[in-house]
């Protein structure tokens, strides 16, 4: 299964269930690119997905300002998923457990690549499991927590967290251009006016600390002219925006 190109938009799942907007069970290897999930509601677990015996990968992908009453205001996924260049902010809940993503059951694979987690007032990341869970090249800042200590961090700026210093990982101000779009500032021109696309490259008068901060294993092949010699951290390293 392919999805592509899509906005699910305030879909509401008012009575018990989980995942508002989309609900994969028993679905191996879907993919979901360049999709936006917004003020999606869920009086269950997932305020917009809900993942269940699949495999799930999702890349250039927005979560904004979805709200469960359980876990997961954005997702919440009990098996492996991968999440590449992805945007997740303002999403929130009723529970303690409301943060962005929810991850568990044990043995599944969670690997999050280039992610920024902003603005998400019950937390970033929560997994109730022990596992693969690997976060790289990403920002977590004013989520109100920061993700479990077992959550396997490598090259993050991170506002609030033990990892600090550890892994590639600081704490600095990402130094955002907008509160909407949330990309980087950049003296060598900083993308602005879209996520992923529709924007376009305008003069900076500084540069983010997260410019350049990403695995040195890594080649920023994916990024636009001139760029440095590592991919930058959050949702948009190793793209053209």
């Amino acid at each position: 299964m392919i999805i592509r190109g899509i906005a699910l938009i305030n879909c509401n799942a008012p009575t018990w269930g989980y995942g508002s907007a989309l609900n994969f069970t028993g679905i191996n290897n879907a993919e979901v690119t360049d999709c936006i999930f917004s003020n999606n509601y869920s009086k269950s677990n997932g305020g917009a997905l809900e993942i269940d015996g699949s495999t799930v990968h999702f890349k250039r992908c927005v979560f904004l300002n979805n709200v469960s009453a359980g876990a997961g205001s954005a997702i919440f996924a009990s098996t492996s998923i991968t999440l590449t260049n992805v945007l997740f902010y303002g999403n929130s809940g009723s529970a303690a457990v409301s943060a962005a993503v929810y991850f568990s059951g044990g043995g599944n694979n969670i690997d999050v690549m280039n992610g920024t987690f902003v603005g998400n007032p019950n937390g970033a990341i929560i997994t109730s499991s022990y596992g693969s869970k690997n976060v790289r090249n990403s920002i977590f800042w004013n989520n109100n927590d920061t993700p479990a200590s077992y959550v396997n961090l490598y090259y993050c700026d991170i506002q609030n967290e033990n990892s600090l210093g550890a892994n590639g990982c600081f704490n600095t101000d990402p130094l955002f251009v907008d509160a909407v779009y949330y990309h980087l500032k950049s003296i060598y021109g900083q993308y602005q006016g879209g996520f992923f696309s529709g924007g376009a490259f305008a003069a900076g008068t500084t540069n983010s600390p997260c410019i350049d901060a990403g695995d040195p294993s890594l080649l920023p092949l994916g990024e636009a002219v001139p760029t440095g010699p590592r991919v930058n951290l959050g949702a948009y390293g190793n793209t053209s925006a």
